[in-house]
């Protein structure tokens, strides 16, 4: 199993060098490390060709100016033999067995694509803020990682996001779905982009919860351009996704809602492309009122006692790009709103109404809304807004739920 580390360079040839000198101590496994140095001007590219002389599995790619981190990583990326890939910043320090706790993550379910350590400095829930009090040398910081790694020893957390200070991703991941987008150049998002592609082909991101490494943090941009990089980068993240399929599946149960679901569906109707209706055996004029709404797909099902199995039934009949769940005696507001963003899912709260006015959590009516009934509501907060995927399902005859899936999926909420 041969892996290959992908180095960008670009100056600070002091972190370059304690981050070679890690993995030389912390990397039994078979690997080979190739550099990319974008135009560096402080020695750099002849300190890698020294190192290359006692180092066999370097290799060394040179360009003549700044190309920026998507476009060094693909071109390091095309050159790779590895059946695994790190991206690996140049201003990171490793620790022991970090390289054998990304595969064990890696492989721990073929559907992982792309593995993503513990840090003190990276954006999302890869960060560990506690470790002031942990270490306060890179001496230090060895027998930190090392006692981080017996302590949460196989603890994995699904996230579609993975920060590619540090990433180990699989080969047929880059087949599959493609090298980096360099439209975002010099670099940040352009692994948001990458781990969302990832996502949206099938696959999943884990955070590897059992592997800590030190990051010193953004060493290879100019302070004063980070942020700038930062806004650009992410108007440029906006608009290529901007166009991604926006339309709703509506998906309901019904029996004998001849009541209210009048109401309901004219609260919908203007925001969804479709709306599935399954009638579980009503007995009234349910399936004669929701016949008479255009969008209405309706469908028989015999009922068996799960909630979850009529849910899903109606899950199946869905052909837009999202599925917004709603029950018939319940009346939508602010659909219009909605900014859907690809591989998220979006909880609702629902206002769950009352003329008791003992219970502990309720809030008092405002006359915000037509539809309020009694003295105020309690909420109830589900998801109930997801992309379409077969991987996402309700659980559970009573009480369903779609969190397991969206959980094991990594998706953002």
């Amino acid at each position: 199993l041969l892996v290959s580390i992908i180095i960008a360079c670009f100056n600070k040839l002091e972190y370059t060098s304690q981050c070679v000198e890690s993995i030389e101590a912390f990397t039994p496994e078979e690997h080979e490390v190739i550099f990319i140095d974008n135009g560096s001007t402080d020695g750099t590219g002849e300190w890698i060709k020294e190192k290359m002389l006692s180092h066999p599995n370097y290799r060394l790619i040179e360009n003549e100016e700044n190309k920026g981190f998507p476009v060094a990583c693909n071109q390091g990326i095309e050159l790779s033999q590895g059946e695994y890939i790190v991206l690996l910043n140049n201003d990171v320090v490793v620790s022991k067995e970090w390289l054998k706790g990304l595969i064990e993550c890696a492989e721990s379910s073929k559907d992982i694509a792309i593995v993503g350590p513990r840090s003190n400095f990276v954006s999302g829930p890869q960060i560990v803020t506690d470790t002031s009090e942990g270490y306060d040398s890179l001496f230090k910081y060895q027998q930190f990682a090392e006692d981080f790694r017996k302590a949460y020893k196989g603890f994995y957390t699904p996230y579609w996001r993975i920060v590619f200070f540090c990433a180990l991703i699989k080969r047929e991941v880059f087949d599959k779905v493609g090298l980096l987008d360099e439209r975002f150049t010099p670099g940040n998002f352009d692994d948001d982009d990458y781990c969302r592609r990832v996502c949206l082909a099938g696959y999943r991101n884990m955070i590897c919860g059992d592997v800590f490494v030190h990051h010193h943090g953004s060493k290879s941009f100019a302070e004063t351009k980070y942020a700038e990089l930062l806004s650009g980068n992410e108007a440029k993240f906006i608009e290529k996704w901007a166009d991604y399929p926006k339309t709703i599946s509506a998906c309901m149960i019904v029996r004998d809602e001849e009541d209210c679901i009048a109401k309901c569906l004219d609260s919908i109707s203007p925001h969804v492309d479709e709306i599935v209706v399954v009638d579980t055996g009503s007995k009234d004029r349910t399936k004669e009122i929701v016949s008479a709404y255009p969008k209405v797909k309706l469908y028989d099902f015999e009922w068996v006692d799960d909630f979850s199995e009529a849910r899903n039934f109606a899950n199946s009949k869905a052909t837009m790009a999202w599925i917004l769940s709603v029950d018939a005696d319940e009346v939508l507001t602010g659909l219009e709103k909605l900014d859907l963003k690809p591989f998220y899912a979006y909880r609702i709260t629902t206002r769950n109404y009352t003329t008791n006015q003992k219970y502990a959590n309720i809030t008092w009516n405002k006359g915000e809304y037509a539809e309020e009934q009694g003295y105020g509501w309690f909420p109830s907060t589900k998801v109930r807004i997801w992309p379409r995927d077969e991987r996402i399902v309700w659980e559970y005859p009573v009480h369903e739920v779609v969190e397991n899936s969206v959980y094991y999926l990594g998706m953002g909420i």
